[in-house]
């Protein structure tokens, strides 16, 4: 690793090192010539100990210089660090008592130190040139008398603290240093995320709007601010003399009452929807303004386009079938003969119930009702749409048998739905059975969870493969006997009640498999 790569933490570390020899060495020799030292200290050679102690303080000045200019490399200063203050601790050793005075403790801080900046590797090796200082020291110092057992004990029982001191320091600043760079990576993702966000916020053209416990507003964006009925900045302003509509709303919000929507705020209608920011009572409140009168002109923008790909997509289903029916009209003007005659008149009335069938879907689409849903037990909705289906589409419910299979059901198990929307689905999806040649439909409920799975198997030929979602799309059909709009309103439907509907085991021919996610109820049953 480079020395530009080291962090401050590592040049600190360097410069604590360098202190602790500044410190050290003049203690030391202090110590020395006051005569307040213990015997041991200096006694067997010194001169030699009190060279020591300025070389270890001239070496600490040269060693701090260089930390100052960060010259050389921080990996030579940190080998220099290491090479004086086993030198220094070696030549203190030799001219005292050896180990058994303690002085070889010395070596447990640069150790540490040093341990601290490298890998387990290279902190093991310098526990291991510490180990053979004490060790050279103390063979030098006994040459050439006999050795005594005790202290070369003591020095490898010293080495192997150096060795425990050093991996264990290294091991930790090796997860600690891993730790770092993921911390300083997920700040770094977090500090983009946080500019995306302002970003987004800022461009928003919903207005942002951040208040807190006591109505102040502490975060806004540019809409906010063009919404708000007040110039000059609103950071830090009280919403309640800001806007006393808005903070009178949010308050009865708080007090877990219904918003007003649309609120008038100075002169604009807004709508507005909150959000608490935390669980806690006075925890900051997410406010979104939209205008309302341009939420309408949006939505009516919106309406009239739909309205304009409707019209030629209307405009298109209906040429057909009138083509047909003119040149049947015309084939019927010229014929004489009576089976003939009755062909065609069969080719006009199929064509007449198509084009009324067109009608009559696209007028149910405009419609657009509202649903108003309520709790209701499943069976009794299926059972109802049976009925009705049975009595209302006669040559339909001629042509297919329905087998409920809900006799398991009672009245605990509950939906959340608009029973006239629920009818109208089930009446479309067995229409569309009944024009692909099914001659049954199998209807089976299945409770999971939240919500209810109710199957809609009929023994048709089934939908071909890559065809799921084009079947549900406005005028899409594979009969002339349709006019690709049931599905699609089914499917409309359940989306305005909060329910899904799809399509499973495409391509599988064995039959159209639809299936309605519909919301579970817990409550009592709607009167």
């Amino acid at each position: 690793m480079a020395a530009t790569e080291r962090s401050a933490d590592d040049w600190r570390i360097l410069r604590a090192l360098c202190g602790y020899r500044l410190v050290l060495a003049p203690v030391l020799a202090a110590v020395f010539f006051s005569g307040l030292a213990p015997d041991f200290v200096g006694l067997r050679q010194p001169a030699l100990f009190q060279a020591m102690t300025y070389a270890w303080f001239a070496a600490g000045s040269l060693l701090m210089i260089g930390y100052v200019a960060r010259q050389p490399a921080f990996e030579h200063q940190l080998s220099l660090h290491l090479a004086s203050d086993l030198a220094a601790v070696g030549g203190l050793l030799v001219a005292s008592h050896g180990i058994s005075g303690g002085l070889g403790m010395l070596l447990l801080v640069p150790t540490l130190g040093y341990a601290m900046l490298v890998k387990p590797r290279l902190a093991a090796l310098s526990a291991a040139l510490g180990t053979l200082t004490l060790f050279g020291t103390e063979l030098w110092r006994q040459y050439p008398q006999d050795w005594n057992a005790a202290t070369l004990s003591q020095a490898g029982a010293l080495g192997a603290v150096l060795f425990v001191v050093a991996i264990a320091a290294s091991t930790v600043s090796v997860r600690a240093r891993r730790s770092e760079v993921r911390a300083a990576q997920a700040g770094s993702a977090l500090s983009d995320l946080s500019r995306i966000n302002d970003t987004i916020v800022t461009t928003m053209r919903s207005g942002v709007l951040v208040v807190d416990e006591a109505l102040r507003i502490r975060t806004l964006n540019d809409a906010a601010r063009a919404l708000l009925p007040a110039p000059g900045p609103l950071m830090g302003q009280d919403l309640r003399q800001l806007a006393p509509t808005l903070a009178a709303d949010l308050t009865r919000w708080r007090s877990g009452q219904s918003p007003a929507t649309p609120l008038r705020v100075g002169d604009r209608e807004l709508m507005l929807r909150y959000t608490a920011l935390g669980r806690a009572d006075d925890a900051p409140v997410l406010i979104l303004l939209e205008d309302a009168r341009r939420a309408r002109d949006e939505a009516q923008r919106l309406k009239l386009a739909a309205l304009g790909r409707l019209s030629a997509s209307i405009a298109h289903e209906i040429r057909n079938p009138l083509s047909a029916i003119t040149q049947a009209t015309q084939l019927l003007e010229a014929s004489r003969d009576s089976e003939e005659a009755a062909s065609l008149r069969n080719v006009i009335e199929r064509h007449t119930t198509r084009i009324d069938g067109i009608v009559r879907d696209v007028l149910e689409i405009g419609r657009g009702q509202a649903p108003e849903p309520d709790s209701r037990p499943l069976r009794e909705l299926l059972q109802r749409a049976q009925r009705h289906f049975q009595e209302g589409d006669s040559d339909s419910a001629r042509r297919i048998r329905l087998d409920m299979d809900i006799d398991y059901l009672d009245d605990s198990t509950l939906v959340h739905f608009d029973g006239e929307h629920f009818c109208r689905i089930l009446h479309n999806i067995w229409r569309n059975s009944v024009q692909h040649g099914a001659r049954s439909i199998r209807v089976r409920a299945q409770p999971a969870g939240g919500q209810v799975l109710l199957h809609l198997h009929d023994d048709g030929p089934g939908v071909a493969a890559g065809m799921a979602e084009q079947i549900f799309e406005p005028f899409f059909t594979t009969t002339t006997l349709g006019t690709g709009l049931g599905l699609y309103l089914a499917r409309t439907l359940c989306e305005a009640n909060g329910a899904q509907l799809s399509l499973q085991g495409e391509g599988s021919g064995s039959g159209a498999h639809f299936v309605m996610h519909i919301p579970a109820s817990t409550r009592g049953v709607a009167a």
